[in-house]
C-alpha cells in the first residue's frame, strides 16, 4: 500500500548509477543559500552605495495611506498589496530606516520559505533547485529585496511545486499572488488537466482559487471601493512605451545613436518611457503582440490539459514548463518591463530543476538562458541605467547599456520560443526519473 499523503518524505537517493540524479547534500545547499544572500548584501552596501530602490516611495505612500485611506493611495497596485506595503510602516512606526528593515525582512522570509518548501518536497534535484533560485536572485542583485515582485514570485513557485499534489493549496497560492500583482492569475488554468477533468476533481483546485479570489475582491471593495479595485488595470493600460520593454528594443537602439530624435522621460507612472517617431506605432504593435501572446498562451494551456502524464512527476514537469512559457509570453509582449520581472521566471524554473536536476538538456538550456537574462538585467539596471535613460549620458556607458538591453531582450525572445516550443511540441524525455515522493 502506498504511503499516505501526510507520510514523511524520505531523502532522495543519491549516487552515480546511470539515470540517478546526484543532488547536493544539505550542508552545501545551506552554504550556497547563505553565500548568495551575503553576495546580494555586499552588492547592495558596497557597489550600489546602499541605494534604497523603491522603499522611499513605499514609505511615503504608506504614510499617505494611513492619512487618506487605501481608496486614493497606491492605485497602481492591487488593494491587498497596498495593505502588505503598509505592514512595514506599522512595524517601523513610520520611520524610513525601520521601514527598510522590516520590508527587507519580510522579503527574506518569503525568499527562504520557498527554499524550505523546495527542500521538503523530497524531489531528487531539490538541492540544485534551491541553488538555481538563489543564483537568479544573486544575479539580479539587491533589486529583488527593494521591490515587491519577489512576493508573487514565491507564491507562483510554491504553486507550481504543489500544483499536482496539493492542487487546492496551489489554487489558494495563485489567488493570493494575483491579489498582490495580478499576473499570477493567468496561471490558474494550469490547475486543470484531462485527468482531473475526467474524474471531476477539478472542482477542488478551481473552487479554491475562485473562492480565495472572491474573498479578496470583496475585502478590496469594502476597503477601497470598486474604482480602487480596477485602478491597477487602467493604470497599466494607460502607460506608455517603457524603455526596457521588448517592443521598445529597436527604438532604444536608434535612440543610442540619436538621442535628440528620441527622448526618454520619467512619466507620471513612475517609469522611464520613450517618446518620438515610431512610438505610437510600436504601442499598436505591442497591443497586437499581447493579443497574439494571449492566444499562444491559450494553446500552451490547452496542450498542458491534454498532455499525457503517466504520474504526478510528469504532470508537474508539464505544468512547470507551461508556466515558464506563459510568463515569458507575458513579459516579452508587454509595453512595460521592469528588471524585477525576471524573478517571476525563477520559481517554475526551480521546480523544473527539482524534478530532474540537470540531467535533461532542455533544463540545462533553460537555466543558462534565465541566468544570462538575469545577469544582463543587472547590467541594464542599475549598472548602466543612468546612461540608458539619459540622466547620465556617457560616450561608452550609453552604447554598452544599450547593447546589454538589446542582448537581454533578444534572449528573452529566445527563452519564449524555447519554452513555447517545449510546451507545444516537445515530448517528455524518455528516461525516467525517481518517483515523485508522495509527501510533496
Amino acid at each position: 500500500m502506498p504511503p499516505s499523503p501526510s507520510a514523511p518524505v524520505a531523502p532522495p537517493a543519491v549516487g552515480s548509477e546511470r539515470g540517478m540524479i546526484i543532488d547536493l547534500p544539505l550542508r552545501w545547499v545551506l552554504i550556497i543559500v547563505v553565500f548568495s544572500r551575503l553576495l546580494i548584501a555586499a552588492n547592495w552596501v558596497w557597489l550600489q552605495d546602499f541605494g534604497l530602490g523603491d522603499v522611499p516611495y513605499y514609505v511615503d505612500r504608506a504614510g499617505m495611506l494611513a492619512d487618506l485611506g487605501v481608496g486614493v493611495t497606491l492605485r497602481e497596485y492591487p488593494t491587498p498589496l497596498a495593505g502588505l506595503l503598509f505592514l512595514p510602516w506599522l512595524l517601523g512606526g513610520g520611520q524610513e530606516g525601520a521601514y527598510l528593515f522590516w520590508f527587507v525582512t519580510l522579503v527574506l522570509v518569503a525568499d527562504l520559505a520557498l527554499c524550505v518548501l523546495l527542500w521538503r518536497s523530497g524531489l531528487p534535484g531539490r538541492g540544485w533547485a534551491i541553488v538555481v533560485w538563489s543564483a537568479v536572485g544573486a544575479l539580479l542583485g539587491p533589486l529583488i529585496w527593494l521591490r515587491v515582485d519577489l512576493f508573487p514570485a514565491v507564491l507562483v513557485g510554491a504553486g507550481a511545486l504543489l500544483m499536482v499534489t496539493r492542487p487546492a493549496v496551489a489554487g489558494v497560492l495563485l489567488a493570493l499572488g494575483a491579489g498582490l500583482k495580478l499576473w499570477p492569475g493567468v496561471l490558474a488554468g494550469f490547475l486543470v488537466d484531462r485527468n482531473v477533468l475526467r474524474r471531476g476533481s477539478w472542482r477542488t483546485p478551481v473552487l479554491a482559487f475562485a473562492g480565495t479570489g472572491v474573498l479578496i475582491v470583496v475585502l478590496s471593495v469594502a476597503a477601497g471601493g470598486w474604482d480602487r479595485l480596477v485602478s491597477p488595470l487602467t493604470w497599466q493600460s494607460d502607460r506608455g512605451l517603457q524603455i526596457e520593454s521588448v517592443p521598445a528594443t529597436a527604438l532604444m537602439a536608434l535612440h543610442a545613436g540619436d538621442p535628440n530624435t528620441w527622448a526618454v522621460q520619467m512619466s507620471h507612472y513612475q517609469a522611464f518611457e520613450l517618446f518620438g517617431p515610431g512610438v505610437a506605432e510600436t504601442l499598436v504593435v505591442s497591443d497586437v503582440l499581447t493579443l497574439v501572446g494571449a492566444l499562444v498562451g491559450v494553446l500552451v494551456l490547452v496542450r498542458s490539459w491534454l498532455a499525457p502524464a503517466a504520474d504526478r512527476f510528469a504532470r508537474t514537469e508539464t505544468v512547470a514548463i507551461g508556466m515558464l512559457a506563459a510568463i515569458s509570453l507575458l513579459i516579452v509582449t508587454n509595453k512595460t518591463l521592469s528588471p524585477q520581472y525576471v524573478i517571476w521566471l525563477a520559481g517554475p524554473l526551480a521546480v523544473l530543476v527539482a524534478l530532474r536536476g540537470f540531467r535533461v538538456r532542455r533544463t540545462r538550456r533553460l537555466v543558462a538562458l534565465v541566468g544570462l537574462v538575469a545577469g544582463l538585467t543587472h547590467l541594464v539596471y542599475p549598472v548602466w541605467y543612468g546612461h540608458l535613460n539619459g540622466m547620465d549620458p556617457h560616450p561608452v556607458g550609453t552604447p554598452l547599456g544599450t547593447a546589454a538591453l538589446v542582448a537581454r531582450n533578444l534572449l528573452l525572445v529566445v527563452l519564449t520560443v524555447v519554452t513555447v516550443h517545449a510546451s507545444l511540441f516537445t515530448n517528455r524525455p524518455k528516461e525516467r526519473a525517481d518517483t515523485m515522493p508522495s509527501g510533496l
